[in-house]
């Protein structure tokens, strides 16, 4: 009987045991970690061995630890690569239809182009060829601006070849030897450029002055001044002499005495030009 009643009362005051240990528990953290500030201040290079030798020992657990999560990261990387991927490959083949399409469209286009051309007698255009070749001097002068450049009648060059620069033209062969060209740069003022301009869809001539500038002859009143600076001027093609598409400049000034014309001509730092032979006849050379 006093047994079950010891064992009774034991249970009834048992759970007040929490108070003592939890204050404890506290208390024992504080001190804790005053001592290891203590410690700190006192014996830093201790504490500094000793929290490596801790974090030796600990890693590999951490490690352990974390390789589950890095899989789980491994895996989602996965999963989001193969839905990227066949995203992509969506896509791709949704552009490859497309151009399928545009493949059957351009063939129909071709077929009936060259039917037309057929039925007209359409006369096919000049073909051009590109010889990369190397300036040799500028004898340029106050009246008359050209370049000598290497290569000549061995290379097919012909008097009337366009000669461009990575800008856009540049000028053309007035003289043609058996080594060397004479170039007449855009800015002479016997130069000659029939032009296209873009944003009006009307061609015109551009005409040097001896000057950073162009002339812009043979446009109407009525386009002129529908023309706006910054409009782009290309080769119309007209003739044969330069191909069609050549950038010459944009649109520098716009008065009621004329249109200038800003060329793309660079010379400060070109080394080297291409010349444009065409399938013309070419004249006779005039420089050896």
């Amino acid at each position: 009987m006093s047994r079950r009643i010891q064992s009774r009362t034991f249970l009834s005051t048992s759970p007040n045991l929490g108070v003592p240990l939890s204050r404890f528990a506290l208390f024992g953290t504080i001190g804790v970690s005053f001592f290891l500030i203590l410690w700190g201040q006192l014996a830093p290079e201790s504490q500094s061995r000793a929290r490596s030798a801790l974090l030796t020992f600990l890693a590999p657990v951490i490690n352990l630890i974390a390789q589950p999560t890095e899989v789980i990261k491994q895996t989602a990387t996965g999963v989001r690569s193969y839905a990227d991927l066949q995203a992509e490959v969506a896509e791709l083949r949704r552009q490859n239809d497309q151009l399928i399409q545009w493949e059957g469209a351009y063939r129909t286009v071709e077929a009936e182009n060259e039917r037309l051309r057929a039925a007209t007698g359409f006369l096919e255009p000049f073909s051009f060829k590109y010889h990369t070749t190397r300036i040799v001097t500028d004898p340029g002068s106050a009246y008359a601006r050209s370049l000598l450049i290497e290569g000549g009648l061995a290379q097919g060059f012909a008097i009337g070849d366009a000669v461009v620069g990575p800008s856009g033209l540049i000028g053309r062969l007035v003289e043609v030897g058996a080594s060397y060209s004479r170039v007449m740069l855009i800015t002479d003022i016997n130069a000659r450029v029939p032009v296209f301009i873009e944003q009006v869809r009307r061609t015109a001539m551009v005409a040097g002055r001896n000057s950073n500038l162009l002339d812009m002859r043979y446009i109407n009143q009525t386009i002129q001044r529908s023309l706006k600076r910054g409009d782009r001027v290309v080769t119309s093609g007209q003739g044969g002499l330069f191909p069609a598409g050549l950038p010459v400049g944009i649109v520098a000034t716009v008065s009621s005495k004329g249109v200038s014309v800003l060329p793309y001509l660079e010379l400060d730092a070109l080394m080297e030009v291409q010349v444009v032979s065409s399938s013309r006849p070419a004249p006779s050379a005039t420089l050896d």
